[in-house]
């Protein structure tokens, strides 16, 4: 139980954001809950963008499926350039958006599976289930860049 990570909690100012703290004064439950909430929802943004881009990659914008070919000299780089960048982003913000959903599955299961506080706590002091959380934000955010650069 909470014996195992006694000396964690007692020492939580040396440890970074605070986290023994936060467990402690707000309870695992709140803690959970909001950061549980927090992966669904960045979850649920790239599901939905997801879809965006998988009807995208089904049938490209018109402009994207003409040829470059009735272009000349340095228009027809310029096309096939505009092309490529198109596809390379559009394929890291998908493949961004799923990883970010698969990474927030992975922290809601992990979560569900702890049958006491002390394996929260646990998580957050040695396993830094705090990080995983930003894993899930910095994923979601880079598919959100390769989006708009694609556009």
């Amino acid at each position: 139980g909470m014996h195992t990570v006694e000396k964690w909690c007692t020492n939580y100012l040396k440890h970074p954001a605070g986290w023994g703290a936060l467990l402690m004064i707000h309870g695992v439950p709140e803690v959970t809950g909001r950061l549980r909430s927090k992966v669904e929802n960045y979850a649920i943004y790239s599901a939905l963008f997801l879809s965006v881009s998988m009807s995208w990659l089904a049938d490209p914008p018109d402009h994207m499926a003409e040829t470059c070919e009735a272009f000349e000299g340095v228009y027809r780089w310029e096309c096939d350039i505009q092309k490529r960048l198109f596809a390379y982003c559009l394929g890291i913000g998908t493949g961004t958006h799923m990883l970010s959903i698969l990474l927030a599955m992975t922290f809601i299961n992990v979560l569900n599976e702890t049958a006491r506080d002390s394996d929260v706590i646990r998580m957050f002091a040695r396993g830094k289930g705090f990080l995983a959380t930003v894993r899930v934000q910095y994923a979601f955010r880079i598919g959100c860049v390769a989006y708009f650069a694609s556009m």
